[in-house]
């Protein structure tokens, strides 16, 4: 008597139709899964029309994280100031409201939106957390600098839940002295207010980052290379890195 196979008899025992599922089913395991897209990354960063500083660091920021083919723009509800440095491949948008800008934003662009700090906890309450990487919250490494940014956190509390505040020190002389200054700026907005304040790094500022701003030029685009340049750079690669889950 001839041997038979499996297949020869299974449809005795197992109907066509769901032989047929069970192939599909067997397809769709092995075949691999489709990478989620990801959406580039967006913060918030308190800022004042008058204090274009800010706003030039938020154009370096934004021009960084996109890298060299992407898109990144800096939202805002007041125009730039014409001191601001030309950041190519930055777009500046300055729109009546942020809130409705951020969630429109196509995932491919990175996004840096800023707020005056008097506007910002109702602009952090509009905007669902997943469409957000957190609050970059600029920190002068300066006597004045915790104690004024202890108040914006005050302030901000009761918008902050779940979100990420990440304490970028300006000016710092160098790394150990950022990680204790967020450190003790931490502790206290803890106790204080419930708020905890993560890390990102410290902005050098040197004789390359003033030359810079009286040129008007972003430090990408004059090609530095020393402390502020380097600092830079490594600020807009752990905001690339800090994606929301």
């Amino acid at each position: 008597m001839a041997r038979r196979n499996l297949g020869d008899v299974l449809h005795y025992f197992i109907s066509e139709e769901e032989q047929a599922e069970a192939r599909r089913a067997a397809e769709t395991r092995e075949r691999p899964a489709a990478a989620a897209p990801k959406r580039a990354p967006r913060y918030l960063m308190p800022a004042d029309p008058q204090r274009p500083l800010t706003c030039a660091l938020a154009l370096e920021l934004a021009s960084g994280m996109a890298g060299e083919a992407g898109d990144a723009r800096v939202l805002s509800s007041f125009a730039p100031s014409p001191l601001l440095p030309r950041v190519a491949g930055v777009g500046w948008e300055t729109c009546p409201d942020p809130a409705g800008a951020i969630e429109a934003a196509p995932d491919f662009a990175a996004v840096i939106a800023l707020e005056r700090p008097a506007r910002l906890a109702a602009l952090v309450g509009r905007v669902a957390a997943h469409r957000l990487d957190g609050l970059v919250l600029p920190i002068a490494a300066a006597p004045w600098g915790l104690g004024k940014a202890l108040g914006l956190l005050r302030e901000l509390a009761p918008a902050l839940a779940n979100r990420r505040v990440l304490g970028l020190v300006v000016g710092a002389p160098g790394g150990d002295a950022a990680a204790q200054l967020v450190a003790r700026l931490s502790g206290a907005a803890e106790r204080q207010h419930g708020v905890s304040v993560e890390l990102l790094g410290g902005l050098a500022r040197d004789a390359e980052s003033y030359r810079a701003l009286l040129c008007g030029e972003s430090l990408r685009a004059l090609g530095a290379s020393g402390a502020s340049a380097q600092s830079l750079h490594a600020l807009c690669e752990r905001l690339k890195l800090r994606l929301a889950a």
